[in-house]
């Protein structure tokens, strides 16, 4: 009985935020799995997944790294990365390209944070959470997505049928208003393509520090919303200048996606204004505990 009751309770330990959808997402802050599921598909996650696993993930070079990374290593990757000017993670939302598994999981890593940090409804909008908090949270989701990737692999090696779902429908971003025309949707964008120019409207109280108010933005078609309103943030320091981002909008007032298809198609520039606002110094803090992290083998579970 004894031995039974220790079977028992051994089955019965707990599993990590990464092994189980329900606590995934409980971690990342959704009330609902099927809120977490939409998430999963949309914007402010699809395209940096859909990026590390086909430039990293599919590539000999994960299958070459046998070395397990842990949470402490990214974290330091991403820190050591943008320090200094060096912006060695936040200049490459698309196209990017790295030659070490360290290096893509950093990538991965801050730009899901990003997307989720400066998107109205990314996970971690609004809650202020220092860079290690947001960036240990989403080092345990990339492990969650690399496990279910596994499993699926698994399944087909296996002759299984993987369980599939009603995909959601799609999530835009905040600054990609809707629509007169759903045109654009059909109409693949070439990441290379496209310029926009940004002008923002500084405030009168920064006219006297000589602030260079424009800039231009090749490639602008290899951006999604967030990654473009965090490059236009990070490009005009609106932190050291105590800004806060307001409005980020074309001002012939199409949406993101059209604007992004008027330049590829016409090879002119769109023009956005920037608006801000002086920023709030409050902040607020969550943490993660370190027993919910992934042990360092788990990270290279493709």
């Amino acid at each position: 009985m004894a031995k039974r009751r220790r079977l028992y309770s051994e089955r019965a330990k707990p599993a990590k935020p990464y092994e189980s959808k329900k606590k995934m997402s409980q971690l990342l802050g959704f009330d609902t799995e099927d809120a977490f599921s939409k998430w999963r598909v949309s914007n402010l996650v699809k395209p940096t997944w859909e990026g590390f696993e086909r430039k990293f993930l599919d590539t000999a070079l994960s299958e070459a790294s046998t070395k397990g990374l842990q949470f402490e290593e990214v974290h330091t990757e991403i820190i050591e990365g943008e320090a200094r000017g060096r912006r060695h993670y936040s200049t490459h939302p698309a196209n990017a390209t790295y030659d070490t598994a360290l290096e893509w999981h950093a990538w991965a890593v801050y730009w899901l944070v990003n997307e989720n940090t400066a998107d109205w409804k990314g996970c971690f909008f609004g809650k202020h959470l220092d860079k290690a908090e947001s960036h240990k949270i989403m080092f345990i989701y990339l492990t969650f997505e690399k496990r279910q990737r596994r499993r699926r692999a698994t399944a087909v090696a296996q002759g299984k049928r993987p369980r599939t779902s009603k995909a959601p429908p799609k999530d835009p971003s905040p600054i990609e208003e809707s629509s007169d025309s759903e045109d654009e949707e059909h109409i693949d964008l070439d990441p290379e393509q496209g310029v926009a120019i940004v002008r923002w409207d500084v405030p009168p109280a920064l006219w006297e520090e000589n602030i260079v108010d424009k800039v231009k933005i090749q490639e602008f078609c290899g951006y999604t919303p967030a990654q473009f309103s965090t490059f236009v943030t990070a490009h005009f320091e609106l932190d050291k200048h105590k800004q806060r981002l307001v409005s980020l909008e074309a001002t012939d007032k199409i949406n993101f996606r059209a604007a992004q298809v008027k330049s590829m198609q016409t090879g002119k520039p769109v023009t956005y204004r920037l608006m801000t606002r002086e920023a709030d110094i409050s902040e607020e803090g969550q943490s993660v505990v370190d027993s919910d992290l992934p042990p360092s083998n788990d990270m290279e579970l493709h």
